[in-house]
This record gives structure tokens, C-alpha cells and sequence, in this order.
């Protein structure tokens, strides 16, 4: 099996213990005190041959120096507002970072050019125009084609309140991202349609709608009015997440329930989208699955107190777990233990 460079994040601070493992060996670890963790990403400065993990916690975005996993060092704290979601990813060497805590003290979204470790400090952004105001977000997702997606929250455009899917163009200056357009989930009348994440590649948007069992799909191709092209209803509700194979033929999905599988759509023709399997790391277990992410023919699985599983999903109608790591050997069918683990 593909050897690969994985770290998580830890929802509470625990002992790592081995009690059910295979095919995976831990390397390393930073205990942090007084403070939960949440969402995780990385960065690979190639000028200086580092690594870092950025990890968000509950007080802010934590950046660690893992070129040497064995010792992992906090080099840079970058302070947040107090609350339990915060989300990191990045766009060249710049980090964006998500809160979904605090809307009457708002610190927008916060960007950090990561070249100035550790030196610098991160800026407010709550928006491009008069016409655009982001107040929260809870999740985000950076394209292919440099353009950052803001999902869930709160945000305004036009002085409407929306939880939907805010568009950023970030290449003409990714200190100042520029507002392109939004697909319109309005509180209130459409909070069901609540778009928790999204996944965009090639001009399509996959929008994970947590508080029923749909996800929608959306051109793209005019990202300053997008086009709903197709609504999907599942055999299970709240879903998380969605990550694309490579080949862009298949969509892996999450549910943050007990008990939930996770699932394999074919959605190589988006007007026959059809299921195929459904995978959980053991048959019997009642794990929560918050997030998956794809690497070549594997999904990398944060299970919270399940720990992290790699599956094999070369053959997307039967999706095999290969490595498993309970980080949380105490406890089970809680969302103690792993909220995010990155494998790129």
C-alpha cells in the first residue's frame, strides 16, 4: 500500500494509545492545553524545504513545523475569536481562515501570508464591496483555478442574509480577494438548503446540504451567476462533506451521524447520478465520519472518536479500509478525537 505523510487534528487533547491499528504508525505529536482543536490543513514551503500543519483551534489557527514529525513545533499563533469551528486552507502561501463563532464581533475571514513565518500578522477580511459582508463562514474551499468558496454562516449580499456560498476571486491580489458572485440560500425561507461545505472542480460545484438528505450541483462556468444543474436526494441525511476521485467520475460523500456509512456516486453523467457502495471502516460500528478527503485511488477518513481510516476506492463500487488508527481508544460514539486529517 502507498505510504503516506498524514497528520490530525484532535477534537480534545488525549493520550495516544495503541489499541486498534494497522498499517499505520504514529511518528509524532503536539499536546495543546486549554484549548480544542477543529479543522486542519497544510503547507510545503518549498524555498526553505519545511512543513507545517496549520491546525485551527478554539482560540485561533496554530502553525507547526513538521519537517521533523517527530518533534513538531508551534513556530506561529495566530489569535482567533473563542468558538469551536475554525477552518484553514490555502491558496500559494497564503493561508485563509474560517470562524463560525462569533457574528456581533465579527473578525470576518483572516488571511495570513504564510512566507513571513513567523513574522507578521494576519489581516481582516469581511468583504469586497459595499455590496458583500462576511460576518462568519463556516467552511471554505480554494479551486484549481485560484477562486475561494465561503460556505454556511453568515454573510450579506445586497443587505440580504445568506447561507449559501459566497465566490472570491483570489488571483488579481490574494490579500484582497475580489467578490465575483453567491448562490442564494436565504435564512429563513431556504435555511434548509443550508450549504455546510462545498467541493468545486472544473467549473462544477458539489454543495453538501447538512440539514436534509440533498446535495445540489452547480455550473460554474460564469461564477457571478452560477446555475443549480442538478438537486440529488440520498438514502441518508446531514451531509458533511464531498471529495471528487482524480478522475472526476466519482463523488464520496459523508454523513456527520452515528451509525451513517459513507457512499460512492457515480457522477460521470450528472443526469444519472447513481449510487455505487456504501463503506464504513467496520460493518458493525457506530462511527461518526465527519470528513473525507481524496489521494490518488484512497480517501483519507476523520471518524472523530474512531480515530482516522485510508481506504483503497480503486474500485468505487467496493471501498476497502486499508489503515486504521484509533486515537481515541477510551471512547466511541462521541465526536471526542479526530475532526480532520490531512494527507496532502
Amino acid at each position: 500500500m502507498k505510504k503516506f505523510s498524514l497528520f490530525t487534528t484532535l477534537l480534545v487533547v488525549v493520550s495516544l494509545q495503541i489499541k486498534a491499528q494497522y498499517n499505520f504508525q504514529l511518528l509524532g505529536k503536539k499536546t495543546y492545553t486549554g484549548q480544542n482543536l477543529s479543522g486542519s490543513w497544510g503547507w510545503n514551503d518549498t524555498i526553505n524545504n519545511k512543513e507545517y500543519a496549520l491546525v485551527g483551534t478554539t482560540k485561533g489557527l496554530s502553525i507547526v513545523d513538521i519537517t521533523t514529525p517527530a518533534t513538531p513545533v508551534e513556530v506561529k499563533f495566530i489569535n482567533g475569536k473563542q468558538g469551536t469551528w475554525r477552518e484553514c486552507q490555502t491558496y500559494g502561501h497564503y493561508a485563509y481562515i474560517t470562524q463560525d463563532n462569533d457574528t456581533t464581533n465579527s473578525e470576518g475571514i483572516l488571511i495570513y501570508d504564510l512566507n513571513q513565518i513567523p513574522a507578521g500578522k494576519a489581516d481582516t477580511f469581511k468583504g469586497t464591496t459595499v455590496n458583500d459582508y462576511i460576518s462568519r463562514s463556516h467552511s471554505l474551499y480554494i479551486d484549481e483555478k485560484g477562486f475561494l468558496y465561503l460556505n454556511g454562516g453568515d454573510a450579506r449580499v445586497n443587505g440580504v442574509r445568506t447561507n449559501g456560498v459566497l465566490i472570491y476571486d483570489l488571483k488579481p491580489n490574494p490579500m484582497k480577494p475580489t467578490y465575483v458572485g453567491f448562490t442564494q440560500n436565504l435564512f429563513g425561507t431556504g435555511a434548509v438548503n443550508y450549504v455546510h461545505d462545498c467541493y468545486v472542480r472544473n467549473d462544477t460545484m458539489f454543495q453538501a446540504h447538512i440539514y436534509n438528505n440533498r446535495f445540489t450541483v452547480w455550473d460554474v462556468r460564469n461564477r457571478s451567476n452560477p446555475i443549480k444543474i442538478q438537486d440529488f436526494a440520498t438514502p441518508y441525511s446531514t451531509i458533511h462533506n464531498m471529495w471528487l476521485s482524480d478522475n472526476s467520475k466519482t463523488l464520496f460523500v459523508s454523513h456527520e451521524q452515528f451509525n451513517y456509512p459513507a457512499e460512492a456516486y457515480d457522477i460521470s453523467d450528472l443526469n444519472n447520478i447513481r449510487q455505487l457502495c456504501e463503506f464504513k471502516v467496520a460493518p458493525a460500528n457506530q462511527e461518526i465520519l465527519h470528513n473525507v478527503h481524496v489521494l490518488n485511488d484512497y480517501i483519507i477518513g476523520s471518524y472523530y472518536s474512531d480515530g482516522v481510516a485510508i481506504f483503497d476506492a480503486s474500485d468505487p463500487t467496493n471501498v476497502v479500509c486499508v489503515a486504521y488508527y484509533d486515537t481515541q481508544p477510551t471512547s466511541t460514539k462521541t465526536e471526542n478525537g479526530v475532526w480532520g486529517a490531512y494527507g496532502f
